[in-house]
């Protein structure tokens, strides 16, 4: 995951003492984890950006139900509008047969 053995074997190649070869072995240990860091913070990222796609589907699912919603709103009111002055005819007609039978 982080520095292969070879990498190490070279970082303490370099140094022949005891101590060189022990700061070599801590140089290796936090560039490691440096590593390892930076690789964390790049799967954090990859999982903060997965959801946001996910949040931005949803948003966008809901923006075409939205859609859906007002396209079939506005069909019903255009069918309203059509129907209603036939209903305004028949309301009519019926007070019209009611008086009559009144006047009868």
């Amino acid at each position: 995951m982080g520095l292969s053995d070879n990498d190490v074997e070279k970082i303490k190649g370099i140094f022949t003492d005891r101590f060189l070869q022990t700061i070599a072995e801590r140089v290796a240990q936090v560039l490691e984890r440096k590593y390892e860091t930076r690789l964390r913070e790049q799967e954090h990222t990859i999982v903060e950006l997965k959801e946001e796609i996910r949040d931005l589907r949803d948003t966008q699912d809901t923006i075409l139900w939205t859609v859906d919603d007002q396209e079939q709103a506005s069909r019903n009111l255009n069918v309203r509008d059509l129907a209603y002055p036939w209903t305004t005819v028949i309301i009519y007609i019926k007070r019209y047969r009611t008086f009559l039978k009144v006047l009868k």
